[in-house]
C-alpha cells in the first residue's frame, strides 16, 4: 500500500523538526506547529483516534506533559499575562507534540533510528557551522589569549545559533547513548554499516568534549555505567564483550584524561578550578565565583524566595521574586545580570510550588518506568541523563531543553511501545 502524499508530507515535517531543534535556531517549534495543523485540520485522522481508541495501547504517560503545559497555562491566573504569554510560547511542545502523537498514533511515527539520524545531522551540521565560524573569528577578531576560547565557543554569543553549551550537550549527550547502547553495543541489532555507526559515536564524544559542559559530563558519567547494570541482560544477552566495554568506556575515560592534561587552558581551567563550598555575594566580578559557587548563590537566593510562597510559588512572576531575592540577600551579580535558578526542579517550586514540582516529577518517573518496564534501555538512559542535567540548568525554561524532553523524549517512549527482546534464562 503506497503512502498517501499527506502522509510523506507530515513524515518530512516530523523529520524537519527532529533536524530544525537540534540546530538550536531560536524559532525551534516552526515545523511541529505546522505538522501539529496538518493533523489537527485533518477529519479523518480524528474520526480514527476515536473508532480504533479501544484498540490503541494505553497514552496515560502523555498526560504529565500536557499537565505541566496547563499548569503553565494556570499563571496567568496570578501573575503577569505578559510573562505567562512568553512561558507558555515556550513550553508549547509540551502539548503540540502529544496532541501530535495522540491523532497519529506511534504506529505511524518513522523509525526510532531515522529520527535520531534527522537529530545527528541538525546536531553536526550545526556543530561544524559553529567550528568554522568561531575559528574565523579566533583568527579575526579575538584578541591574544583568547583564541582558544572562540574556538571552542564556550563564550555563548560566539556560537551563530544562540546554542548554550548546556543544551548541546543533551542532544550530544543523547546521540552518544544511541550510538552506543542501541548499536555499538548491542549483538545482533539491525545497524546502518559500521563506519556509519562509529562516525556517529565519534563525531558526538569529539562535540561533548568540546562543549565543556561538566554536568552533562558528570550526568553522562552516571547514566551509562548505570543503564549497562541494569539492562545487562537486554544489553548483552549473548555475553558480556568485555573487549568492546573496555573500548567505549575506556576510550572516553582516556580522552578527557589527555583534554585535562594537554588540552587548551581554557577546557582545563574550567574542569580543574575546584569545588570549593565558599563564596562571598558581595562579588561583583564573575571571577571570584566558579561555576559551582555561583550556582551555590543563586540557590541561596531560590530558598530566600521560596520562604515568601513556599507551596504555591510565583507563577511567572518567578524570575522578577528570585531578582528581588538577589537584592535582599546582597548577591550583586545576581542582580546584574538577572540570573535564573540554573536548576530545573528550584525552577518549577519558585513558578508552580510544590504542585509544579510533582507534576515535573510525575512527567520523569513516568518515562522512566516506562522504559523500565519495556526494557528499553536507551529511553530509560535519556530520562536519567535529562534529569541529572537538569540539576544546574533550568532546562524546561528554554525552548531548546522543552524540545528535547516533549519531542525528543515523547518520540523514544512511544516508540518503545512493544518491549525489546529479552535474554532467555538458562
Amino acid at each position: 500500500m503506497n503512502p498517501r502524499p499527506i502522509d510523506t508530507v507530515r513524515h518530512g515535517l516530523l523529520l524537519l523538526s527532529f533536524f530544525w531543534m537540534s540546530t538550536g535556531e531560536r524559532l525551534g517549534n516552526g515545523p511541529l506547529v505546522a505538522l501539529a495543523a496538518l493533523v489537527i485540520f485533518d477529519p479523518s485522522l480524528w474520526k480514527a483516534a476515536w473508532v480504533k481508541r479501544g484498540m490503541r495501547p494505553s497514552t496515560r504517560w502523555l498526560w504529565p506533559s500536557m499537565a505541566l503545559f496547563a499548569l503553565t497555562a494556570s499563571f496567568g491566573l496570578f501573575s503577569d499575562p505578559k510573562n505567562t504569554a512568553n512561558l507558555m510560547q515556550v513550553r508549547s511542545a509540551f502539548v503540540v507534540f502529544p496532541l501530535v502523537l495522540l491523532l497519529l498514533g506511534p504506529e505511524r511515527l518513522p523509525g526510532r533510528r531515522v529520527l535520531l539520524a534527522a537529530t545527528w545531522l541538525g546536531l553536526f551540521a550545526t556543530a561544524l557551522y559553529g567550528l568554522g565560524l568561531s575559528w574565523w573569528r579566533a583568527e579575526h577578531q579575538a584578541e591574544p589569549g583568547q583564541a582558544y576560547a572562540a574556538y571552542f565557543f564556550y563564550d555563548h554569543y560566539s556560537f551563530p545559533l544562540g546554542w548554550h553549551p548546556a543544551y548541546m550537550s543533551l542532544f550530544a549527550g543523547l546521540l552518544i547513548m544511541a550510538s552506543g547502547l542501541e548499536r555499538f553495543l548491542t549483538p545482533g541489532t539491525p545497524a546502518w554499516p559500521k563506519w556509519a555507526t562509529g562516525g556517529a559515536l565519534l563525531s558526538m564524544v569529539v562535540l561533548f568534549f568540546i562543549l565543556q559542559g561538566r554536568m552533562n559530563w558528570i550526568a553522562l558519567g552516571v547514566t551509562l555505567p548505570l543503564t549497562l547494570v541494569l539492562f545487562i541482560r537486554t544489553l548483552m544477552p549473548g555475553g558480556i564483550p568485555w573487549i568492546r566495554l573496555g573500548a567505549f568506556g575506556g576510550g572516553l575515560l582516556l580522552s578527557l584524561g589527555w583534554l585535562l592534561w594537554k588540552g587548551p587552558e581554557s577546557i582545563r581551567s574550567r574542569w580543574t578550578q575546584g569545588f570549593s563550598l565558599e563564596y562571598d555575594l558581595d562579588a561583583d566580578r564573575i571571577e571570584a565565583f566558579s561555576g559551582f559557587t555561583i550556582r551555590l548563590a543563586e540557590w541561596e537566593g531560590v530558598r530566600h524566595a521560596l520562604q515568601r510562597a513556599p507551596w504555591y510559588g510565583f507563577g511567572a512572576d518567578a524570575q522578577r521574586e528570585l531578582e528581588r531575592s538577589y537584592a535582599d540577600i546582597g548577591f550583586v551579580l545576581g542582580v546584574q545580570n538577572r540570573y535564573n535558578a540554573h536548576n530545573m526542579y528550584y525552577q518549577i517550586l519558585l513558578q508552580g510550588g510544590w504542585a509544579g514540582l510533582a507534576l515535573l516529577l510525575w512527567f520523569l518517573i513516568g518515562l522512566g518506568r516506562r522504559g523500565w518496564k519495556n526494557r528499553d534501555p536507551l529511553l530509560f538512559a535519556a530520562v536519567v541523563f535529562f534529569a541529572l542535567s537538569g540539576l544546574t540548568e533550568s532546562l524546561i525554561d528554554r525552548q531548546k531543553g522543552v524540545l528535547f524532553a516533549a519531542v525528543l523524549l515523547l518520540a523514544l517512549s512511544a516508540s518503545s511501545a512493544r518491549p525489546l527482546p529479552q535474554a532467555k534464562r538458562t
